[in-house]
């Protein structure tokens, strides 16, 4: 999850994506924020997962797309619930 730029901490300036999908301008190295998501921080805990979706037009692509993201980070989810 990256910080909107409102965020405070982001201090970089807001530049648009080129046709190839990368940042024009921005160095190639990965942001080095200041601050975590509540889900970085949990991941370590290994807590069992029960995700609670929504499973209304434009819910599910938001249900796949957050199980995916707690999917990358080592997350096992173990329920699934509409």
């Amino acid at each position: 999850l990256s910080p909107s730029s409102s965020s405070p901490l982001n201090h970089q300036t807001n530049r648009s994506l080129s046709s190839s999908g990368s940042r024009s301008g921005m160095p190639n190295s990965t942001p080095k924020w200041k601050w975590s998501t509540q889900a970085d921080l949990y991941s370590s805990l290994q807590l069992p997962v029960v995700f609670v979706g929504d499973p209304k037009l434009g819910g599910i692509s938001v249900t796949l797309a957050s199980l995916e993201a707690l999917w990358s980070r080592g997350y096992h989810v173990d329920a699934v619930v509409f």
